[in-house]
């Protein structure tokens, strides 16, 4: 009888071969067992080209084990670790800390978001105390790829130490030395690797180990106590796990006859790409966007059917030799397909056809599964002025007016702000057009307004935009709280603008330094099918971002052309009334208002966004947490955008 088909994180199915190596006995002093040890500690080093700088230092247990004899003994006791947290791997990491009586501060970026390296910059800035940082590099609980070069960059740069996580990636993944810049990589036998459970290893730079004696907070779980031994004996100190051992030297064998790591993350990259499209047809939705999805595992959504019960799935998935994990999300009810162990693509369509029979068997068929969308936000695609930053405004609408005024043509304060939200060639156009506006154009200039004068417009209003705009960058209140509300809870963060790029390449990195940032940032000259108030841009997030079900998204804006193009966008819409143009006064006049004053403004915007159709209308972004709660609700109701 053929072995279940183990599709987690590992334990995982492995191969003849090295369940073989298993059927033999080992002498825990023996010598040729103490070979064995040396030659499989070699091997493992090779593998991050560390053997000039490193030590491999195994351990008996699981990964864990490891995790904690490295942060137990690398950590000095009057040392503060950061730890990166995007699951529930990371957050083990900060709980291990605590218990062994260690200073750890974290960063949590939610769980369907990779690890900030501006964030990461601005804590290790903030936090001198800090010497020594963790993070995960294939966060197991979701399968998040985190950026790890960027990450090592900054963390050198910082003069700290990193301590990486490489369970999920060790062997598949890369991560030599000269890639990444590390004083330690923590992994086990059992997952890229293809061997099994129960040792766990620490790459770790010698020099750095040599100064750690002592430092350990338990005897058995001593880093440097194991390495010192070793080196100076050959053997284990304490009973080895010598048939786990013996396994990983024939996976070793048959990692590097296939080629090592290039070759082992090309197969699991086609089992990754074989899985997901495999589910996508049958209706399913996976957790992340494609461009931070690792190829160990893959998150997957539960079907939003009453019928579905994981523990009947499972059961009936096994009974087909098919063995799949549950869920480790905190806020979704999902379940997880590994792409790793000694498995290939046609192994994944099999489990593909298993989890459609199951499926079947449970009544839920891919049409009632894919009918409404009941699932949670996936994300928000934000508007820039008025929306995040510069309140009232005033960026886009000073400009014009100085813009026209260069040419002899006096606008108000107003003029500018009834076509707003189109990207600017058109906004000017639109203005030109305005009757008041083309009258004293034409009083001036003899003539009407033409393209070419909008050209001409255009080429002056750019530089003066681009000159100014960072000036317009200051957070609206409430805007930085409600991004870190929207990451907590796992909701991607798009934006659009009727910037051009070049302007929003201004904007950004100042909006940045003052707290604001987005996932991906749209500008109205990026696509060939243009800007407002077309959907293009507001779908160019869906697609960037991963998003798997358009009406799982908000476009909320404080114009009528970002309305609509979230309409069109098939999403829900959110319009703000007082921070953005349709009041388009500053936080200070608008503070001056009396309370009647303020409604009437209120009042006046609100209807002029739900005219345009709206779904919701809110003073300005700090009131969206509720509405996207609202949105939720009505979303698990059926209802739909």
């Amino acid at each position: 009888m053929r072995d279940p088909l183990l599709l987690t994180p590992g334990p995982l199915t492995t191969s003849l071969a090295t369940k073989t190596a298993m059927l033999h006995d080992w002498g825990s002093w023996d010598s040729s067992f103490n070979v064995l040890t040396a030659d499989v500690r070699r091997r493992l080093l090779a593998i991050v080209d560390g053997a000039d700088d490193f030590s491999c230092v195994p351990l008996q247990g699981s990964g864990t084990f490891a995790v904690e004899a490295a942060i137990g003994t690398l950590l000095p006791r009057d040392g503060k670790l950061l730890c990166l947290i995007n699951g529930a791997y990371g957050k083990r990491i900060a709980q291990l800390t605590e218990v062994m009586g260690r200073q750890v501060s974290v960063l949590d970026f939610g769980e369907s978001a990779p690890v900030d390296p501006v964030m990461l910059e601005s804590a290790l800035a903030r936090d001198p105390a800090i010497t020594h940082v963790a993070v995960v590099y294939c966060e197991t609980s979701t399968g998040i790829l985190n950026p790890m070069v960027a990450i090592s960059d900054i963390v050198a740069a910082a003069g700290k130490s990193l301590i990486i996580d490489a369970m999920s990636a060790f062997g598949a993944l890369p991560m030599p030395v000269q890639m990444l810049t590390y004083d330690a990589v923590i992994a086990s036998g059992n997952k890229c690797l293809e061997g099994v459970p129960g040792m766990g290893f620490v790459i770790v730079r010698t020099a750095v180990l040599e100064q750690c004696a002592g430092r350990a907070h338990s005897l058995s779980l001593d880093l440097h106590a194991q390495w010192r031994y070793m080196e100076q004996t050959g053997q284990w100190r304490y009973t080895p796990p010598t048939h786990v051992m013996a396994a990983l030297a024939v996976a070793l064998d048959q990692y590097e006859l296939e080629g090592g790591q290039p070759a082992r993350l090309a197969r699991y990259e086609d089992n990754c790409r074989t899985l997901v499209s495999g589910l996508e047809a049958l209706g399913l939705r996976v957790f992340l966007a494609p461009d931070i999805q690792a190829p160990i595992i893959v998150t997957v959504h539960a079907p939003d059917h009453p019928n579905w019960n994981f523990s009947t799935f499972y059961a009936l998935a096994k009974a087909r030799g098919v063995v799949l994990y549950p869920g480790k999300l905190t806020h979704a009810e999902t379940f997880r397909v590994g792409c790793i162990g000694a498995i290939g693509s046609a192994d994944l369509l099999i489990a593909v056809e298993v989890i459609a029979d199951a499926l079947r068997q449970m009544e839920i068929t891919p049409q009632q599964t894919a009918l409404a969308y009941r699932g949670a936000v996936q994300a928000v695609v934000f508007d820039w002025a008025g929306t995040l930053v510069d309140f009232g405004s005033f960026a886009p609408t000073q400009v014009l007016i100085d813009a026209f005024a260069g040419f002899g043509i006096t606008v108000s304060m107003t003029e500018p702000r009834l076509p707003m939200g189109l990207a600017k060639w058109d906004h000017i156009q639109a203005l030109g057009r305005q009757d008041g506006v083309a009258q004293r154009w034409q009083q001036q200039h003899g003539r009407a307004m033409s393209d070419a004068d909008v050209d001409t417009l255009y080429a002056t209003f750019l530089p003066l935009q681009i000159e100014r705009v960072a000036a317009y960058s200051d957070p609206i209140p409430g805007a930085i709280d409600v991004l870190a509300t929207l990451r907590a809870r796992a909701i991607r963060i798009g934006s659009c603008s009727g910037y051009p790029r070049v302007v929003m390449d201004k904007l950004l990195p100042h909006a940045v330094s003052q707290g604001i940032r987005v996932d991906h940032a749209v500008a109205t000259d990026d696509l060939a099918a243009g800007g407002r108030p077309g959907p293009w841009m507001a779908l160019a997030n869906v697609l960037k971002l991963g998003i798997t079900d358009v009406r799982g998204c908000i476009k909320i804006d404080d114009t009528v052309p970002g309305i609509t193009e979230g309409l069109a966008a098939g999403m829900w819409t959110v319009g703000l009334s007082l921070s953005g143009n349709e009041t388009g006064l500053s936080l200070a006049e608008l503070a001056a208002l009396s309370p009647a004053e303020t409604a009437v403004f209120r009042d006046r915007a609100a209807a002029k966004l739900n005219a345009a159709g709206a779904h919701y209308v809110i003073d300005t972004i700090a009131g969206l947490p509720a509405i996207v709660d609202a949105i939720e609700a009505r979303l698990g109701r059926g209802e739909q955008p």
